[in-house]
């Protein structure tokens, strides 16, 4: 089991702060990447992951995402910051809306990044995570969305 601390800014208006912990064996292997529902989340307090159920397929695909850059946020922290193409955008508005006090799941690849409650719509179609991660590991986590989503214009 790995600990960190992560933030999340569901940009512009939901901010969350959760510890993040993860376990591999709590997803299986060929999870596909992206923004997940969950079926059942009773007991869940914001770091205990195994108490959740998630949906079988991500409610938003990383495939939606147009682009992912790395940048800093107001208190000079790295983040990474995702801007949704228009379905994707449309998605995280109606999910938002219809799933407020819910928690939605982020996982790369077989690893869960977070899972904040949702407190109210997103519907500028941006995503910033940040967290106490460095200027290389955002680049890493920028790098490797462009490479699994193939979709980028640099």
């Amino acid at each position: 089991m790995k600990n960190f601390k992560l933030k999340i800014l569901l940009f512009p208006t939901v901010f969350f702060t959760c510890m993040v912990s993860y376990a591999q064996s709590n997803i299986v292997q060929d999870t596909i990447s992206g923004f997940y529902l969950t079926k059942s989340y009773e007991g869940y307090t914001g770091s205990n992951y195994e108490s959740l159920v998630l949906e079988e397929r991500p409610i938003i695909h990383i495939s939606y995402i147009e682009k992912v850059d790395r940048g800093f946020d107001s208190n000079t922290r790295t983040v990474v910051i995702l801007k949704l193409n228009k379905e994707g955008a449309q998605k995280l508005k109606t999910t938002t809306t219809n799933h407020i006090g819910e928690p939605m799941v982020l996982v790369f690849e077989t690893k869960i990044i977070t899972a904040p409650f949702i407190s109210g719509t997103i519907d500028s179609g941006y995503l910033e995570i940040s967290g106490d991660f460095s200027v290389q590991e955002a680049t890493s986590i920028v790098n490797w969305i462009k490479k699994k989503t193939k979709a980028f214009k640099n």
